[in-house]
């Protein structure tokens, strides 16, 4: 059987049974064209090696990452008898130490906000208040793939709540903001309706000037400027800058009040508004 026949039925069997498993299938179609179309049972040792090594060479967290897949794949094909063995590698490199979090500190938070301003021009009128928005998002513990994938209807400001569908473990939750969050979430809201709204109230919260949804590549682009305008970089010898995802690490180890008000929001969000 052909190996892009063996991985189609294999990533339609994943998401089968309730998985997205959408950066997996990626993955196994790069594979896909790595190898060639050839029947699974001739994919041989130095194929898989030079895949899993990739032209940066052997990257340990990424080796594994591949390995992971890879190895799923073989069993579900040895399984159903399309091929009698694996040719992935029996040792394993060793894991990497797991990379530690910056923990930004509030003037540095700040100091990412003050940097959105620069954002702001004749072509994109709204990109530093979306970029803004992001930052505030991300500090009420939401991951960038949930504030990117809001949509205005999400956004209910006149019950301060944001409808965070499909997140992690395939539920939806609410999270629920308090009234000065609301009042930014307002101010924005009616700033983006001025914007293209391809799908109407089904669009994008957070949008390119066309109205359509950011995407993960250009969020993160536009953060490492906002990050260099702001100076921030790491101290303590970490191997990566300090990444939009520490946000959310740094909202949980900054303010931990012991006995939040009832009336208390997402208390994440003080950091971006302590006076």
């Amino acid at each position: 059987m052909k190996l892009s026949n063996v991985v189609a039925e294999y990533v339609s069997f994943k998401q089968g049974i309730g998985m997205w498993y959408r950066s997996e299938a990626r993955l196994l179609r790069s594979f896909c064209r790595t190898v060639g179309d050839v029947a699974i049972k001739d994919v041989d040792a130095p194929s898989v090696e030079a895949f899993l090594a990739g032209v940066k060479g052997n990257i340990a967290s990424v080796w594994r990452l591949k390995y992971t897949v890879l190895n799923g794949l073989f069993r579900f094909a040895i399984n159903r008898k399309y091929t009698g063995s694996s040719p992935l590698p029996r040792i394993l490199p060793k894991r990497p130490e797991p990379g530690l979090p910056h923990i930004y500190t509030i003037d540095e938070l700040q100091s990412l906000l003050k940097a959105t301003d620069s954002l702001q021009t004749r072509m994109s009128p709204l990109q530093a208040a979306t970029f803004r928005m992001l930052l505030i998002l991300y500090g009420t513990g939401l991951r960038i793939s949930e504030a990117l994938a809001l949509t205005i209807a999400d956004v209910d400001v006149r019950n301060s709540l944001i409808i965070v569908p499909d997140s992690k473990f395939f539920k939806t939750r609410i999270v629920p903001t308090g009234p000065r969050l609301t009042d930014h979430l307002r101010v924005y809201l009616e700033e983006r309706r001025r914007l293209a709204r391809p799908l109407g109230e089904d669009s994008a919260f957070l949008a390119t000037p066309t109205g359509h949804a950011l995407s993960y590549y250009q969020a993160s682009k536009v953060f490492r400027r906002l990050r260099n305008l702001a100076g921030l970089h790491r101290t303590d010898g970490a191997r990566y800058a300090p990444r939009v995802h520490d946000i959310r690490h740094s909202s949980k180890s900054l303010i931990i009040p012991s006995s939040p008000p009832k009336s208390a929001y997402l208390w994440p969000c003080s950091l971006f508004y302590s006076a």
